[in-house]
Formats: C-alpha cells, structure tokens, sequence
C-alpha cells in the first residue's frame, strides 16, 4: 500500500527538535516495558489476543488526550485515507513485532527491529525529500551489515524470527513516515484516535485465532499493554511532529538497551557476541546520521546568519 503522496519539507519554521527528542526517549523507555510484558505473555496468550489488548485497551488513554485537548472537534479531518493507512503500517509492525518476540530472546528481535530507524532515513530521502550525502548512506550501509550479521543463519537467530522482525523494521519506517506527513495538518488527538481506533478494528479478527481467558497478573499486565502503549505512541506522535525523523531516529536506540537489560532479568539472556557487534553497528550508523544532521544543521545556521549580515 503506498503512502500519500503529499511530500512536506524535512524541517518547518515550527519544529522544536530537543522538544522532539525528549519525547521518544520517554516514549522508547515506555515500549521497553510493553516489549517485554509482551514476551511475558507469549508463553501463555496467542499473540492475536496481545495485539488486540495493546490496540482495543489504547482507546482509554486515547479518549482522555481526546477530552484534554478540546473534546470531538479536535478529530475533524479532511484525510481519512491517510489515517487508515498509517495505521495499517502501524498495525503490521505491531503484530510483527509481538510476534518475534515470541520466537526469540527479546534483546535479538528488539535489536534486528532497531533496522526501522535505517529504513526511516532512507524513506524520508524517497518520500520526504529530506538531503542524504555519502557519509549518512555510509552510515545506513554499516547499519545494515549489522543487521545481517545479527541475523547470519550461522547464529541462534532463528530465520523466521529474523525476517518477521525485519518486517517490523520497515513498517515501523512508514508508520513514521506517515505521521510525519500527517502532522503538518492533522492534531495529535486526531492521529492518535484514528490510529488507535483501526488498530482495534484490525485487530477483531484476530481474536479468532485463539483467546485465553485472562486473570489475575496477565490480565493486569494485558490492561497495562494498551494503557501504557497508547502513552507512548502519543509521545512517538508528539515527537514526530516536533522534529524531522533524521534527526530523532537515533535517540530510539535506547530501547535496545532496554531490551537487553529485561532479556537479562527476566529470562537470563545473556547478549551474545555476534548481536553485541551487530547491535554496534546499527548504533554507530544511528549516532553517526546524528553527528551529520548536527554538523549539517549547524552550518545552515551559519550561511543563514551570514546572509542576513549582508556584504
């Protein structure tokens, strides 16, 4: 399905980028914990049944944002199409993601995963128009080998697993893409209702596939999934409207820290060399996008600066 074809600029007048980053360090420290009561759950509930908790229970924090900013007028849109199609991008990588969890310690599946922010700085050069130069294609390319080091079939990685969280990757890349696009016209309560309302609806079907009726701890956990992830995704919103996607990819890699430290506790995985080095990689091409749009930004500012001092 391809995106909307609407292309706004890789920066506006309004964007607040520390803003923006701050805002997916506290959304990537929230998913940490939805990750990895997800796995917890795995063991013993069908991943539909998951997704469906994390989609249908996400409306309660949803309709709160809704009240706190303005009741149902603030859902008014012009872009239907769009909203349905960012949440059908958003709604595979989620199950994706759930999935692979479930197929392997969650420290590999969360760093193969960590390839979406790779494939964001790709799609924002094809959809958004942002300016990508050989050092951050070099970055990307390092990134990539480190994904495939992690998933080398000579590894623990199961295949499978590998390409089902790969899959995550790049629909997490056009789900950004797409709030991108999105939030230059639409309100944080609009794209975090439509988003979070089609997901449930996807997510129906689903249930048919199995259901276990929850109690106790897993149905606390279950509610927790949706309450907290509908928390975090207005904040991944909040971030991306903020700031252009090259410039806050790189701060999610938190997450994979994250997930190695609950792989750890929860169920004793220990990193193993081949994810340790592939997950550098993928950092390093992150952090090294980071340091150009840093060094590229403050050059901008210095041409605009002596433009207005004039000869």
């Amino acid at each position: 399905m391809p995106l909307p074809p609407a292309k706004p600029p890789a920066s506006r007048p309004g964007d607040n980028i520390p803003r923006g980053i701050l805002c997916l360090v506290g959304a990537t420290t929230l998913f940490s914990t939805v990750n990895m009561a997800a796995k917890y759950l795995s063991a013993a509930y069908p991943v539909g049944e998951i997704v469906f908790f994390r989609s249908f229970v996400g409306l309660v924090p949803c309709l709160v944002l809704v009240a706190m900013h303005g009741g149902w007028r603030m859902l008014r849109t012009e872009h239907p199409g769009r909203h349905a199609t960012r949440c059908f991008f958003g709604f595979v990588s989620l199950g994706a993601a759930f999935l692979s969890y479930a197929m392997m310690p969650l420290g590999d599946a969360v760093a193969i995963g960590y390839a979406g922010p790779l494939f964001v700085t790709v799609l924002s050069v094809l959809l958004l128009g942002d300016k990508v130069g050989v050092h951050r294609w070099s970055a990307v390319a390092a990134g990539l080998v480190g994904v495939l080091i992690m998933a080398a079939p000579m590894g623990a990685v199961p295949p499978l697993g590998a390409a089902t969280a790969l899959t995550n990757a790049f629909f997490y890349a056009l789900s950004m893409i797409s709030v991108r696009q999105l939030g230059a016209t639409e309100t944080p309560a609009a794209m975090m209702f439509y988003h979070t309302a089609f997901s449930g609806l996807f997510a129906l079907p689903l249930l048919l596939f199995g259901w276990v009726t929850p109690t106790g701890l897993e149905l606390a956990l279950l509610l927790g999934i949706g309450v907290v992830g509908g928390v975090s995704q207005w904040l991944v919103i909040q971030a991306f409207r903020q700031a252009p996607p090259s410039s806050l990819s790189p701060f999610s890699y938190i997450g994979l820290v994250w997930a190695m430290v609950w792989g750890w506790l929860v169920w004793g995985d220990m990193p193993t060399l081949q994810l340790l080095s592939g997950a550098a990689l993928v950092v390093a091409g992150g952090l090294y996008i980071l340091h150009r749009e840093v060094k590229l930004n403050a050059a901008r500012r210095q041409e605009a600066l002596a433009a207005q001092a004039g000869p």
